[in-house]
């Protein structure tokens, strides 16, 4: 069987081949202790109640390398210090190549659901209600900055090659019940979000939609959301929220599964059964 591989390179030169430009480089970081005590009652006997005390690098940890220059090119890379480990975040270059115009090429969260991406600075953090988040992807990014400077629109495509892949029942072979299928596609997920401001309010609708094929004609698998945020400041105070919606989350890129804050229902609602279009 005969394979045939053409790459398509598609990123941000970081180097200068003509005459030097003034470069600026900072590192930085922020390293967080998760500090509590935990306590159990034991309605039946208050002998077996338990209290703990638990100090512990926070997963939010993080360390920040930036790089820019006069041509307004620029890098960026962010690595998650974990208890266990260390993890990439963020790693991509960006290029303003007009007032109003930004190329951005790498990892990172994309224009889908950007406020339930966040991780709030403070101790104990952790993922929000339903993790309705496509996380930090690998992309290819065009951002459009309002001249009012009120806000943006973003429209990337996504690495199509992430997400569950389904099974289905092998009619050839009673002996096996179900056979996983294999990706065949050539076309990334298409994510588009807008931030606007005014005053002290801000919005951020937001959509993607992804088409995923399968070798043989099997199945085809329609994967869609929208949703909505908005934050607003009163003094020291934000609040934020964000709503979505959408079908076969799970087979697309992102983490949709349950949680210990949301419970089974949200993976049931966001990482459920496959639905096929064919």
């Amino acid at each position: 069987m005969k394979q045939l591989a053409v790459p398509l390179a598609i990123g941000l030169s970081l180097s200068v081949l003509s005459a030097p430009v003034l470069a600026k480089s900072t590192i930085g970081g922020i390293v967080f202790l998760n500090t509590y005590n935990s306590s159990q009652d034991d309605n039946l006997d208050s002998a077996n109640d338990l209290s703990n005390l638990t100090l512990a690098n926070a997963g939010n940890s993080r360390l920040r390398i930036k790089w820019n220059n006069e041509d307004r090119v620029s890098m960026y890379y962010e690595l998650a210090l974990k208890g266990s480990g260390v993890t990439v975040r963020h790693a991509y270059g960006k290029w303003d190549f007009s007032e109003t115009g930004q190329i951005l090429a790498g990892q990172t969260s994309t224009p889908f659901a950007p406020l339930n991406a966040n991780v709030a600075m403070v101790n104990n953090s952790g993922e929000g209600y339903g993790r309705v988040s496509p996380g930090r992807q690998s992309q290819i990014r065009y951002t459009y900055k309002f001249l009012n400077r009120d806000g943006a629109i973003a429209v990337a495509l996504v690495n199509p090659n992430k997400g569950s892949i389904p099974t289905v029942d092998d009619d050839n072979d009673p002996t096996t019940d179900e056979v996983a299928q294999t990706r065949e596609q050539s076309l990334p997920r298409l994510d588009v979000g807008m931030a606007y401001s005014k005053f002290n309010w801000q919005i951020f609708p937001s959509f993607f939609y992804h088409e995923v094929e399968f070798a043989g004609g099997a199945e085809s698998i329609t994967s869609n959301g929208i949703a909505f945020g908005f934050r607003t400041a009163a003094g020291p105070v934000t609040f934020e929220a964000e709503m979505g919606a959408g079908k076969n989350w799970g087979n697309t890129a992102g983490s949709y599964g349950s949680n210990s804050i949301a419970g089974a229902r949200s993976g049931a609602l966001y990482n459920g059964g496959v639905l096929g279009d064919d």
